[in-house]
């Protein structure tokens, strides 16, 4: 159960480094096979996203999966990951500083600060952009991991807890 991971969104990015003698999509690894520079510009993009958003909040970020595409180094779908209860670490933190009434709320906070870091390192990219899961999806893979008593102040014991306000 510590082990499941919840997709916080898509990352699409560019890259201006020429890809040779290619046409066509492939996985990152086959990437390397093909040339070494360009698999070594698209890692070091990906690590700077999943450093700068591991110091941000403390919790290791993942991207993973992603399809690269010839000419540029062309990077879609990317799934943006993060293991369930670091998750629940980090909006517990966020309920608690800035006292959020529901999970939803937080994690639309928590999204739009995503969103924000990795615009910061957009300067390095062509193009970037970060697609962000549904709040509601995300509040409901992260809520069994989110201690008893944040659950309980999220709805009443027995009952689902409330992801959504009253709208």
């Amino acid at each position: 159960m510590a082990d499941e991971v919840v997709v916080l969104g898509m990352i699409d990015f560019e890259l201006p480094f020429d890809i040779p003698r290619y046409s066509g999509d492939m996985r990152r690894d086959q990437l390397a096979e093909l040339s070494k520079p360009a698999a070594g510009e698209l890692y070091v993009a990906i690590m700077q996203i999943e450093t700068l958003l591991e110091h941000r909040y403390g919790q290791t970020f993942r991207i993973a999966d992603g399809v690269v595409s010839a000419g540029s180094i062309k990077f879609r779908d990317g799934q943006l990951i993060v293991t369930a209860p670091a998750l629940a670490y980090i909006l517990v933190g966020y309920s608690f500083v800035v006292g959020y009434p529901d999970l939803r709320s937080g994690v639309l906070a928590m999204l739009g600060d995503v969103n924000l870091a990795i615009e910061t390192v957009a300067p390095m990219f062509t193009s970037v952009l970060f697609a962000p899961q549904s709040p509601e999806k995300v509040a409901d893979e992260v809520i069994l991991f989110l201690p008893p008593d944040v659950q309980r102040r999220l709805g009443r014991e027995g009952d689902p807890p409330q992801l959504l306000t009253n709208q």
